[in-house]
């Protein structure tokens, strides 16, 4: 997943740059790395404070080498960075040799922490929350579909009148229990054959089923657009459909 699938690598070559943090490891206080006894004198030894323990390797979700240098397939979890903190307690040395860092400050440069791609992508990000927050405040916590009868389009009563019959879909998707009125619009004195007022439990769909009559159309007219209305103490939604006639 990690190394075929993750989108963060893509999205990091977009954003990386000699300033970002990653996780890294520190090469010139750790090199040379080697086993050696917790208290013997390492640096005496030509030794970096890198044990070579394999731990940082173990813990990668990824499965990479964090002390091979920045890799694609790393995903920053920081689970290498705890490991070796672990390991330095252990050993008695200064913990950090794998952290949080920049290409600038391995290479003893100062690094800018506030830039303009940083600014960038902060105002981008509050943008996005600012959406987010619009989205979810306008939601309507109540929809309408409305599905034809597809065996019969149309059929002629006996006394003329003309019927159609449809399958209403209302999805509650508030927490709380909704009563619903159901109506019609667009036509000249309809019949509804059908529920007009149900009651929706939370987080459910109900289907309805309803038959609309219409006395004998003109001729010429063989569909007429209608609007199917839903509507609630506090919300209404609308769906278009057509009534279809000989």
């Amino acid at each position: 997943m990690c190394t075929h699938m993750c989108p963060y690598s893509r999205f990091q070559s977009a954003m990386f740059d000699a300033d970002t943090l990653t996780a890294s490891y520190h090469a010139a206080r750790g090199e040379q790395r080697g086993p050696r006894a917790r208290k013997s004198d390492h640096r005496a030894q030509g030794l970096g404070d890198c044990i070579d323990c394999g731990l940082c390797v173990q813990v990668c979700p990824a499965g990479i080498d964090i002390r091979d240098g920045l890799q694609y397939e790393c995903i920053n979890c920081g689970a290498c960075i705890d490991a070796c903190d672990q390991t330095m307690t252990r050993m008695g040395y200064e913990p950090g040799l794998v952290g949080y860092a920049s290409e600038n400050e391995l290479a003893g440069r100062k690094a800018a922490r506030s830039r303009l791609k940083i600014l960038g992508y902060g105002a981008f990000t509050v943008a996005l929350l600012a959406l987010l927050v619009l989205t979810v405040a306008s939601r309507t916590p109540l929809a309408l579909e409305v599905v034809r009868d597809r065996q019969q389009l149309y059929r002629e009563a006996l006394d003329g009148r003309i019927e159609n019959t449809f399958t209403l879909k209302l999805a509650n998707k508030s927490q709380y229990e909704q009563q619903v009125v159901l109506a019609v619009e667009g036509l000249n004195n309809p019949v509804w054959h059908g529920p007009q007022r149900v009651t929706l439990v939370p987080g459910n769909v109900m289907e309805i089923p309803i038959t609309l009559s219409l006395a004998a159309p003109v001729p010429g007219i063989p569909a007429r657009t209608l609007v199917f209305v839903a509507s609630t103490e506090r919300y209404q939604v609308r769906t278009d459909s057509r009534f279809l006639a000989p």
